[in-house]
């Protein structure tokens, strides 16, 4: 009788699948137009970078839905939020 994988058995998972994660590419964006070649003062520099950057990319749909394609995954926008 076979009841499954024992606790001594080892199966190697992938690490990270940047093709399949949209915010590694949102991130990935956001590195390379707001931090690139930017030595920060001090912690709130760098926090007040990543929000402007962060906004930058909220007002550019076409980048999310870029994102969105490198990841394969399908991208609905019949749905509606909460409240409308």
């Amino acid at each position: 009788m076979d009841i499954g994988p024992r606790p001594t058995d080892r199966r190697q998972c992938p690490g990270t699948g940047p093709g399949l994660d949209l915010v590694e590419g949102i991130w990935s964006l956001r590195r390379r137009s707001t931090t690139v070649n930017v030595v920060f003062r001090d912690r709130d520099h760098l926090v007040d970078a990543v929000r402007s950057g962060l906004r930058r990319i909220q007002r550019r749909p076409d980048l999310i839905e870029g994102c969105f394609a490198e990841t394969g995954l399908p991208l609905d926008t019949t749905t509606q939020r909460k409240g409308q």
